[in-house]
Order: C-alpha cells, then structure tokens, then sequence
C-alpha cells in the first residue's frame, strides 16, 4: 500500500472515531440531562411531601393546644403533664421544621443535596410532632371515661353554643359598621368569620346529635369523635368571632401607627434629600433619589381619611419604602446618626409587627384546613424573629429583623388568601362535577341530613376540624 493510501486510511480512521466521540458526548449529554431531570423530579415530589407533612403537622399541633385546654380544665394539670410536655416537644419539632422551610425558600440558592436532606428531615420532624400528640390524645380520650362522662359532655357543648350565638351575632354587626369604614381588602382576614363561626354551629350540633343517637343505641365507643368535634368547632367559632373584635382595636391602633409612621417618612424624606448634597458618587445619588422618590409616592397614594382605608395594606407599602430609603441612606448618615435613627424608629415598627401578626395568626387559625405550607412557614418566621430580638446586635439590625417580621406576617396573610381562593374553586368544581349532590361521603344523614351536612362540611373552617382528628370517623354519620 502505497503513502496516499495509507494517508487515505489514516483520515477514514480519525474521522470514525471523531463520529464516534461525537455520538458518545451526545449520549453522555442526553443521560446527564435525563438523570437532571429525574432529580428534579424527584425534589419536586419530596418538597410535596415535605409541605403537606408540614401542614398536617401544624394542624395537629395546633388542635392538641385545644384539647391541652381542655384537659387541663376537665382533670387539673398534674393529670394532663404528659400531654403539655408532649406538646411542648412537638412545637419545638415543628419549629425547627419550618426554620428548615425557610431556608428552603430563601434568596440563596441551596444545593441538590441540601434539598434533599432538608426536606426528608422536614417529614421526620413533622411525623415525630404529629406521633406524640397522637399518644397523648390517645390517652386522653381515655381518660374521659365516655360512657360515664358522656351527658355531662353534652351538656356543656349545648352551653358553649349557647354562649357564642350571641358573639356571632354581634360579630357581624361589628363586621357591617367596619364595612363603612374599611376597605375589603383590609377586612379580608375576617370578612368570612361570622358565616364560618355559624356553619362551626351548625356543625357542633348535629355531630351532638349523631353522639346522642350512638349513645342511645348503645355505641358509646363510636361516639367518641362527635362528642370531640363538637367541643373543637364552638371553640374554633368563638375564636373566629374574637378575631373580628380583635380586628377592630387592630385596624383603630393600626391608624394611630400609620399616623407616626407618615410622619418618620416625611422626616426621612427630608433628611435623604438634605444628604444628597454631600453624596458625589452618581451611583448613590441615583439610589437615594430613587428611594425618596419611592417613599413620596407611597405618601401620595395614601387613601384620604374620609375614604374606606386600609390601614395595615398602607403601612405595609410605607414600610417597604422607608426600609428601602433606610438602606440608601445609611452609609451616609454613619453609625451613630443610623443607630439614633433605628431607635427613633423601632417603637411604631415593633407595634406594626406585633399587630400583622397576631392578625395573620387569627387568620390562620380559624381556616387552618386550606392554608398550605408557605403561609405558615412565612408566620412562624416572622414570630421566630421577634421572639430572637433580644440577640440583634445593634439596633438598625433590631429594626430591620421587625420591619421583616412585620412584612413575612403581612405575605403570611396573603399567601393564605391565596389558599384559600384556591380552596374554594375547587370545591365549585367537586359540586359541579357531582350535581349539587353533596360532598362525596360525608352527607349521608337520613332525613334531609345529608343536604345539611353537604353545605355543612363543605366549609373553609370544617376542613381544618376535621383533618385535625384525623382520620375523620366522626363525620361518617350513617346512622
């Protein structure tokens, strides 16, 4: 063979194994976006369930802080010991798993890895809250003695009823007089509440009836449940009334703090445009101008005070734009003039966070059912930061820990709407898709029972009741 034959050979050759490679890259490529797109799969799956665990969880913490009460009241709290210290520990398992959450939802990008672990240790934590609890209600409905205690137990629910009626109906009387004040996007977190607090009632009492009826068939042991439920649902309505009595003193205090807060801005305002004539660089002045701006904008676009407000809405927006001024500024100021001005400021912001929370904590409370994770992740984060203030090293940190409280309670509140609209559409699709006929197993009362039930059950609130039982026996009514 000839050298332009072999040269021929030679370039037949790499070309092969040039082809070859390529085929080999391109498969190497294919498997690598296959196996990323398996692990992606995989943590979307394991972030589901991390977040349903994490709801469930918190239900049932949050149902058991009831059923502590009432053991307390019923047996003292030298027989109920086990039980608070049980709650006790799942509250701290549930906090770390929703610090866990946090971080899962933070701007700093976590890896694969992190993920992964994260999220397994969320179901862990969720599932050793959720078992211990479980024992202690165990135990508890043990302790009640049923068959002995069982009229007496009725007794008091009819009591409780009796008393929340009346709240019920001054609750949306109260809800009315504040219609013409404030807007609906400020009455959002109770608007709904006296209509829940009265399907809770209605609810209360014919699951009372359904433990009459097995008690007086000789079923004790099945009427555990709707002797239970009843007890949960008088006291969920009369914390839904209480929040609507509460919402008043909030939006009127919520007023006064939007006052001070109008007042600091227009002061930031004023001082941001003084320190512009000492600022040189192009970029900091564009920031700061930009960030006075802002803050005037959000001054203008208050509603006047003849109008429907919504004060908690206004402060949300004038907090945002005076942080973001705050932060232009604070270079220039320099340390001291900053920590004179944080803690000039921190007395109003530290009333603006305590107060969207304890109203994004009553609206989680009383619809716990439809709120998903990310609500009650961003709530617990925004009462962890309050409850570690004391360790903020200065007090512009301090401020900034409160102004992120208050703005995590405030998307806490949002997110749950959100929720819960989304719950609601979904149950207009399930009555649509049934005909009207009820909600799947649930209205299965003779005697008309189960067109009560049906609108009944189908509730915000009833929802969170009943997965805080688990698994719901006491709403079969096949009596």
């Amino acid at each position: 063979m000839g050298l332009p034959e072999i040269l021929v050979s030679l370039v037949v050759i790499v070309v092969g194994i040039g082809a070859v490679a390529g085929v080999v890259t391109a498969l190497v490529r294919r498997a690598g976006r296959r196996r990323i797109a398996a692990t992606e799969s995989e943590l979307r799956e394991l972030e589901t369930r991390a977040g349903s665990a994490l709801v469930h969880a918190d239900d049932r913490v949050q149902a058991s802080e009831d059923e502590v009460g009432f053991a307390v009241a019923e047996f003292g709290e030298s027989a109920t010991a086990d039980f608070t210290r049980a709650l006790a520990r799942s509250r701290a398992r549930l906090r770390e798993a929703f610090e866990l959450k946090q971080r899962l939802e933070d701007a700093f990008p976590d890896t694969v890895d992190e993920r992964r672990d994260w999220n397994r240790r969320i179901i862990e934590l969720a599932a050793s809250a959720e078992q211990a609890l479980a024992e202690q209600s165990a135990a508890f409905t043990s302790l009640r003695s049923l068959e002995q205690q069982a009229p007496s137990a009725v007794r008091t629910v009819r009591a409780r009823i009796a008393e929340v009626q009346p709240g019920i109906e001054s609750s949306e009387r109260l809800l009315e007089r504040l219609r013409s004040r404030y807007s609906d996007d400020a009455l959002r977190a109770v608007g709904r509440n006296p209509s829940q607090a009265k399907e809770l009632v209605v609810y209360a009492e014919r699951s009372l009836e359904v433990a009459e009826d097995r008690l007086g068939s000789r079923r004790a042991a099945d009427a555990t449940v709707p002797l239970q439920t009843p007890e949960e649902a008088v006291h969920r309505a009369g914390q839904l009334v209480t929040a609507v009595e509460r919402f008043e003193v909030d939006a009127l205090r919520a007023e006064s703090t939007l006052a001070a807060v109008v007042a600091d801005t227009e002061s930031d305002i004023v001082e941001a445009r003084r320190l512009l004539s000492t600022v040189r660089e192009p970029a900091a002045r564009s920031a700061i101008e930009s960030a006075a701006a802002r803050a005037a904008a959000a001054l203008e676009a208050l509603s006047p005070i003849a109008d429907r407000r919504d004060p908690l809405g206004e402060l949300e927006s004038l907090r945002e734009a005076n942080s973001a001024l705050d932060r232009v500024v604070a270079d220039v100021r320099g340390r001291q003039q900053q920590e004179e001005h944080s803690l000039a400021a921190i007395g109003p912001a530290l009333d603006d966070a305590e107060r969207q929370i304890g109203v994004a904590r009553d609206f989680l409370s009383g619809y716990r059912g439809p709120i998903g994770p990310d609500a009650r992740t961003k709530l617990a984060e925004a009462e962890r930061l309050l409850d570690t203030l004391d360790s903020a090293p200065d007090a512009t940190t301090a401020l900034g820990q409160v102004r992120r409280a208050a703005s995590l309670a405030a998307l806490a509140v949002t997110l749950g709407q959100r929720d819960i609209e989304a719950h609601q559409q979904q149950q207009m699709q399930q009555q649509y898709q049934q005909g009207y006929g009820g909600y799947g197993g649930y209205g299965r009362g003779r005697g008309g029972g189960g067109d009560i039930l049906g609108g009944v059950v189908g509730g915000l609130v009833i929802g969170g009741l009943m997965s805080g039982f688990g698994d719901g026996d006491g709403f079969d009514f096949d009596f």
